[in-house]
């Protein structure tokens, strides 16, 4: 579906919204220019569904009991999940078998999303694995055989419960964060990957595959002994072919024995010694907003996909766009905050109105408290931006560095060091 498409045919559905992230803002742009109703179903009143639903219902989403005749009772025409995977692994039973045009299966889920299910299913198509060693949670102790390793629960992402763990000394606290963010209590102690990371999706059409970009990222400097959070992500990445040569056709054939026709599946990992591997699977839709990128440059839509898919069955229009070579090089530049209490953002306002500033996602307004700096939502800002070459693109996170700041309320900076000596500089700023 691109942006020029016609969506006639849903004007007037009724689309219902389970839980909901940093895209439902999206999700009800499209809504609304399209002529949907948008029902969010999710028992807090802080969730981000309902800020931003035409009927928001205050009800436990989880519960199949209450779910399934309200959903009957306000003529609900599909369901759209998306939200942490806690909560969509308990929606994706009943879900899978309501009736409605849903995406994913418990199988598919439980492969997909399960870490260690996912190495032991996706080796049979010759797809690399992070080696492992055992973990014993009963004592809170593992075995590995060299430091420094990632420590993870199976069955969540975006770093919730991952510790880097430089020496035995810090395994127990890790091993016992890893387990609290678990809903099945496994953990995964797992060798540390140093290399270059990549990031690509699979979207997949009535059973054929089509892989929108790969990209790669730099990093802020890591916090202790959390893991890395992101800075700048590039599209394409220069490593694209090495991805494509090795992971592409196992993914697809992987994708296709699970019986997965229709929906979008993001993979990001480390290039170790011009080895590939996944360390990581999002088979949702997830906030990192890649699909702006892919829109900007093919027309074509994910959001608008997805939305389709829950309404009719069918994921998406023509996706033929999506094999094109891309004729601009792109990057979201992550603004990482410290912990705090944001006062006012300086410069963010000129930045937004530059030419190749394409889109500015905030996640954060004055007067929100930062909590978790270290983990993926230490982000306050994500700004968009498009050039002919990667080294324009360097040239404009250098003037991003020289306008931008976030003060808290003592007149400090609230921003992250930037990484040093690495592409694309900053102004220096430490």
């Amino acid at each position: 579906m691109t942006k020029t498409a016609s969506y006639g045919e849903i004007r007037g559905k009724r689309l219902a919204v389970i839980g909901g992230n940093n895209i439902m803002q999206e999700v009800s742009e499209f809504a609304r220019a399209n002529g949907l109703t948008v029902a969010t179903f999710a028992k807090s009143p802080r969730s981000a569904g309902h800020r931003f639903s035409d009927e928001p219902y205050y009800v436990d989403c989880k519960d199949p009991a209450v779910m399934l005749p309200l959903l009957r009772e306000k003529n609900i025409d599909g369901v759209l999940a998306f939200s942490g995977e806690k909560l969509l692994r308990q929606n994706v039973g009943w879900l899978s078998r309501s009736g409605y045009h849903y995406y994913c299966t418990e199988t598919q889920w439980d492969i997909l999303m399960n870490k260690r299910h996912f190495k032991e299913y996706a080796a049979r198509f010759g797809i690399p694995a992070v080696p492992e060693y055992p973990v014993d949670t009963e004592r809170c102790t593992a075995e590995p055989g060299r430091y420094p390793v990632a420590v993870k629960p199976a069955d969540n992402g975006g770093s919730s419960g991952v510790s880097i763990c430089p020496d035995r000394e810090s395994l127990t606290q890790a091993i016992r964060l890893a387990l609290e963010n678990s809903a099945t209590g496994e953990v995964l102690c797992e060798k540390f990957l140093e290399g270059d990371y990549f990031q690509f999706e699979v979207w997949m059409q009535d059973g054929q595959a089509f892989f929108p970009y790969v990209k790669e990222r730099i990093f802020y400097p890591p916090i202790g002994n959390l893991p890395t959070q992101p800075y700048i992500d590039i599209y394409p990445s220069s490593a694209k072919d090495l991805v494509a040569d090795r992971l592409f056709a196992g993914t697809e054939a992987m994708l296709g024995e699970l019986g997965v026709r229709n929906g979008s599946c993001m993979f990001q990992g480390i290039i170790e010694d011009g080895i590939p591997y996944i360390m990581d699977v999002a088979f949702r839709l997830s906030g990192g907003m890649d699909f702006k990128v892919v829109r900007e440059e093919t027309g074509v839509d994910l959001i608008a996909s997805h939305i389709l898919l829950a309404l009719t069955g069918r994921f998406g229009g023509d996706l033929a766009a999506l094999r094109e070579p891309w004729k601009q090089c792109y990057a979201i530049v992550c603004i990482g905050l410290k912990n705090g209490r944001i006062a006012s953002f300086e410069g963010l306002d000129a930045i937004a109105e530059k030419p190749w500033v394409f889109d500015c996602f905030t996640h954060y307004k004055p007067g929100d408290t930062i909590t978790s700096s270290g983990r993926f939502s230490q982000t306050a800002v994500r700004l968009f931006l498009k050039a002919e070459s990667r080294e324009k693109l360097g040239d404009y996170v250098g003037e991003i560095a020289k306008l931008l700041d976030v003060k808290n309320e003592d007149g400090e900076s609230m921003l992250l060091p930037y990484p040093e000596g690495v592409f694309p500089a900053g102004d220096g700023r430490g």
